[in-house]
């Protein structure tokens, strides 16, 4: 039986939570419960709500092997990608039935194959319009790759600097990012470099 706690989410969702993990041989415990020492956490979080940045990484600082496993809103990328900087484990869509997410999480907690109901390269490609990159677009994807300037870039692609920065502005707005390395990361993300 592994211990499980379940921080930021609705008493009503919680209860339900227990109910499935207990079904699955687990337990759900308190982060605060009488007994456990300070520094002592359960091996997996599962951590939601507007605070669970915060929470997350504050459990991470004092216990870095815990397994912290976030529920997400399926049009939070931006919290995906912070959440994978800072070492969350896992991320489940916050509409995911609680027996989904609490099988999920068992998986994790047996050392299983975690397979999430929706995979995060598709949350991103729906969140950044990543699927209607063009055949040209992947290319300026490649060009920024290489470090070249945008006149460099302009030249190698026989367009004028001034045409090349409006590409380059469109791609942008594609993906849903400010500038040269956002796209990367995005493209990076959805492996748009692998062949």
């Amino acid at each position: 039986m592994v211990q499980i706690a379940v921080v930021g989410l609705p008493q009503a969702s919680a209860g339900a939570f227990e109910e499935e993990l207990k079904a699955l041989g687990h337990e759900l415990v308190q982060l605060n419960q009488a007994g456990r020492g300070s520094g002592e956490f359960p091996p997996v979080v599962l951590v939601g709500g507007v605070s669970a940045e915060r929470i997350g990484r504050a459990i991470l600082r004092r216990s870095p092997e815990t397994a912290i496993v976030l529920l997400v809103p399926d049009a939070e990328v931006e919290g995906v990608r912070r959440g994978l900087a800072w070492g969350a484990t896992a991320f489940i869509d916050s509409a995911t039935s609680e027996r989904n997410v609490a099988a999920t999480v068992a998986m994790l907690c047996d050392g299983g194959v975690v397979i999430l109901p929706k995979s995060i390269s598709s949350v991103m490609s729906r969140s950044s319009g990543a699927n209607s990159i063009s055949g040209a677009q992947i290319e300026f994807l490649h060009l920024l790759d290489s470090n070249l300037t945008v006149a460099e870039m302009a030249l190698h692609t026989y367009r004028s600097k001034r045409s090349m920065q409006r590409d380059l502005s469109r791609l942008y707005r594609t993906l849903g990012v400010d500038g040269r390395r956002g796209a990367l990361a995005v493209a990076h993300d959805l492996l748009l470099f692998e062949d």
